[in-house]
């Protein structure tokens, strides 16, 4: 690993020289902007050609996806609080540890699985039972759920492997595998639920069938990768049957706030959806496909605080913290300028909606508002990624990030929203804006603490026993 070092290094991310800084995080950020795009493009194929069997199924399967959020952002969480020892350790080159923080996680990550995907194949009607109200929805979804939480073992794996890599600085690989895998998912789609080519047209279930195996195909691109041609870790799956012990209690004091932040938060998102679905039917399908935008128009500023935490997380695993200053200064003008494009984005595409979607004028006509006001909002939302996910998680703050991700979205958003939702004469922008508007107040808290908070906080281990 040593030799690795001295080839790869941190050369990129200690360039003092402001140019060389803008290059560091744009070598992170926009493979990871690229990877999330087209990993969340493989939900989204599934939700265009759903959407043109009719709203319905459309409706039916973005409900369903809520339990594989769960299981994203349980995963998101384990492996954002991993990468930041990772990332530490990393600077510090001490590869011992950062192959037991991996057996960890693939510890939590095939644990929540079999759990979720226990529920997904035993419950899968009561599950929708709790988002809709609508007969025909929780029948169309019950039937897609049931298949389709088979592929969240493969986005597990894949995802550790994807986000190891990118601790240390690779990122290429996922995101090639991700290509792949969207291109296999428009291919799996267009033959199995529409009947093409001689295959059976299966609708909603052969939608779900393409997804397991696109997440198949990048799944094994990966492991592939790990096993036999990746330098920098040398991943092994022994790994995962021998941690060391000393270093379990850093591992759950940095990851657990992290994984319960999102929890907390994918459960109060979740809350947000079942609000949406015992509104109008029109409101709860725009809402839908709102979401669907939105994780699109956020992936640089994610891509952006990936970028942030491998720089501050690298910066304090050497000791250099009195460096961080103008890191921190370019990442935050650099995430307010991804809000900027996100918002542009989302307002440039409205008129395109009803080509993508097979929606009612009453549908496209809430949606035109939920996507005006969201736009403005995205501005915020990508702030806060950097501020919060990037920079202050990145210095070990998970703790106050937990505390800021979920307060506002639980003790305002969600009463005052679902207050909103009961009353017929609330204008449909205003619901909307309640329903999101802790992202607005998450970004200037954030700053805040970044700029007056003592955020800065080493979690390596600095002794364990040989």
């Amino acid at each position: 690993m040593n030799k690795q070092r001295k080839k790869h290094g941190n050369v990129l991310f200690l360039n003092p020289q402001r140019f060389g800084l803008l290059k560091a995080i744009l070598l992170i950020a926009v493979p990871v902007a690229l990877q999330t795009i087209i990993s969340v493009g493989i939900n989204m194929v599934d939700t265009l050609m759903v959407g043109a069997l009719g709203e319905t199924q459309l409706t039916a399967v973005s409900q369903a996806s809520q339990l594989f959020f769960i299981f994203q952002l349980t995963l998101f969480g384990t492996t954002g609080g991993a990468n930041v020892l990772i990332a530490q350790y990393w600077g510090k080159q001490d590869g011992e540890a950062i192959r037991s923080v991996i057996g960890y996680t693939f510890r939590v990550m095939l644990s929540a699985a079999a759990v979720l995907v226990a529920i997904a194949a035993l419950f899968p009607r009561e599950v929708m039972t709790l988002l809709s109200n609508n007969p025909e929805v929780i029948a169309v979804g019950t039937q897609y759920l049931r298949i389709v939480s088979v592929s969240y073992l493969f986005f597990g794996i894949t995802t550790v492997l994807g986000n190891t890599l990118r601790a240390v600085g690779d990122v290429n690989v996922a995101m090639g595998a991700s290509l792949a895998s969207i291109g296999a998912s428009v291919i799996f789609n267009w033959l199995f639920v529409f009947g093409n080519l001689g295959a059976p047209a299966c609708g909603v279930v052969g939608s779900a069938l393409a997804n397991i195996l696109a997440r198949m195909l990048e799944c094994a691109i990966l492991i592939v990768y790990s096993l036999g041609f990746e330098k920098k870790i040398r991943f092994r799956f022994s790994w995962i049957l021998h941690p060391q012990k000393v270093l379990w209690p850093s591992f759950i004091k940095n990851c657990a706030p992290v994984v319960a932040n999102e929890l907390t938060w994918v459960l109060g998102s979740s809350v947000l959806t079942m609000i949406s679905g015992h509104m109008a039917f029109a409101f709860a399908t725009a809402y839908a496909i709102f979401n669907v935008v939105a994780q699109i128009s956020c992936a640089l500023s994610q891509g952006i605080s990936a970028a942030a935490s491998v720089v501050v997380g690298n910066l304090i695993g050497e000791g250099k913290q009195a460096e961080l200053d103008q890191p921190i200064r370019l990442l935050q003008r650099v995430g307010a300028a991804s809000g900027t494009l996100a918002c542009l984005f989302i307002l440039a595409i409205i008129p395109l909606m009803p080509k993508f979607y097979n929606i009612t004028p009453e549908t496209f006509g809430v949606l035109v508002q939920i996507m005006a006001v969201g736009a403005l909002i995205e501005i915020f939302r990508c702030m806060g990624f950097v501020n919060n996910v990037g920079i202050l998680r990145g210095g070990g703050d998970a703790r106050f990030v937990f505390f800021n991700d979920v307060f506002y979205l639980w003790v305002f958003c969600i009463p005052v929203g679902w207050w909103c939702s009961q009353q017929a004469g609330m204008p449909v922008f205003m619901t909307f804006f309640i329903l999101r508007c802790d992202d607005v107040i998450k970004a200037f808290v954030g700053d805040w603490r970044i700029h007056h908070g003592q955020w800065i906080h080493q979690v390596t281990v600095q002794e364990r026993p040989s």
